[in-house]
């Protein structure tokens, strides 16, 4: 159980940070269940929008429904 979890951290952090667009369904599955929680800081929250979007897994209107948006009145 331990392999499997320091695998998807491992190729997360690929990801996100050297630039790897290869993600196994399992990892891109976990990316994704946490997108719409503060895990990510900002810039990360960029990068997975990208790369899930690429690759797939999320929609671009649901990448915009992610993205905070501030509306002035």
């Amino acid at each position: 159980m331990f392999n499997i979890f320091s695998s998807a951290h491992a190729e997360q952090r690929a990801v996100l940070f050297e630039g790897s667009e290869d993600l196994s369904d399992k990892t891109a599955k976990l990316m994704l269940s946490r997108f719409h929680t503060d895990y990510y800081n900002h810039t990360e929250r960029e990068r997975v929008v990208y790369v899930l979007t690429k690759l797939g897994y999320l929609e671009p209107d649901d990448a915009q429904v992610g993205k905070k948006t501030t509306v002035l009145c």
